[in-house]
């Protein structure tokens, strides 16, 4: 799933900008993930990208104009799916969600004030098992 792919790849990228990110989990993975996107007169909600429906829970994290992610860290589960994911941003906001898994793992973000633009990633074994972000 991409959501620039299928749906801003006409538009100028510039102009999108997550506001809200939701984050799908159940006991085992995390399953799905969905943007709220913003322009400057839009609100705009992608679908949910979700592997399986059974017994999730969604949380989410909204991001204010200007606020960005400083950490973005986690686990991933023996099929090597998404087991826990924590995203920091620079607001001091924080969403933990999922369980422990077997391995740890953490992704370089870029330098500060780099605003979330899009979010994309696959699927396999009933979860998120790829996970990548744009930003602006």
């Amino acid at each position: 799933f991409d959501d620039y792919l299928e749906y801003f790849m006409e538009e100028n990228i510039s102009d999108f900008k997550v506001r809200t990110l939701n984050i799908f989990h159940s006991q085992e993975a995390i399953v799905g993930i969905q943007c709220v996107y913003v322009t400057d007169d839009e609100e705009i909600e992608a679908p949910a990208r979700i592997a399986h429906n059974n017994n999730i829970k969604q949380s989410f994290i909204e991001f204010a104009p200007k606020e960005y992610i400083t950490e973005i860290f986690g686990e991933l589960d023996q099929k090597e799916n998404l087991a826990a994911l924590t995203i920091v941003t620079s607001m001091n906001k924080r969403i933990n969600v999922g369980n422990p898994g077997v391995r740890k793992f953490r992704v370089n973000v870029p330098a500060s004030g780099y605003v979330l633009a899009g979010v994309g990633g696959s699927f396999r074994n009933r979860g998120i098992d790829s996970l990548y972000f744009y930003y602006i």
